[in-house]
């Protein structure tokens, strides 16, 4: 069985994040290349709990991999 990564677990994977910081503190969550990171743009459940937590998602374009360090180090 594998794993599941849709809106829901990103979700629950963005408010155990929230809850790794004082509610005063915003923090900013880089989303890379997945189909669950469009959940704010798709659905708007994820967008008003980031608006709402002091929660910034910025996304990567999906045809940039170069941009995450990562990524772009990892040699093939």
């Amino acid at each position: 069985m594998k794993p599941v990564k849709d809106r829901t677990t990103f979700l629950r994977f963005c408010r155990y994040l929230r809850r790794l910081y004082p509610p005063d503190v915003r923090i900013a969550i880089s989303c890379g290349n997945l189909r669950s990171r469009l959940s704010t743009c798709e659905y708007s459940q994820v967008g008003d709990w980031a608006d709402k937590s002091n929660v910034e998602i910025a996304y990567t374009p999906t045809y940039n991999s170069w941009l995450n360090r990562i990524v772009r180090n990892h040699r093939w």
